[in-house]
């Protein structure tokens, strides 16, 4: 992963990002059809401790694409 990935952490908060996510590699074809992504890849998937800004309060799952390689 680069040093700074925008939006995610920047090179100050990278290791802080990784020791509060767990991350898992998930195939494109669930993640088409759980609604994470329309392109059929398979893509590490981060889930995190912080809660969303949403009525429901889940907890922080967020999308990598483009760094998992077989």
């Amino acid at each position: 992963m680069p040093q700074n990935y925008e939006g995610l952490y920047d090179y100050r908060s990278r290791d802080e990002f990784f020791k509060q996510g767990v991350f898992a590699v998930f195939s494109g074809s669930f993640l088409k059809e759980t609604g994470f992504s329309d392109d059929g890849q398979p893509s590490y998937v981060c889930f995190q401790a912080a809660r969303e800004s949403s009525v429901f309060k889940h907890s922080r799952v967020l999308l990598i694409p483009g760094f998992y390689e077989n």
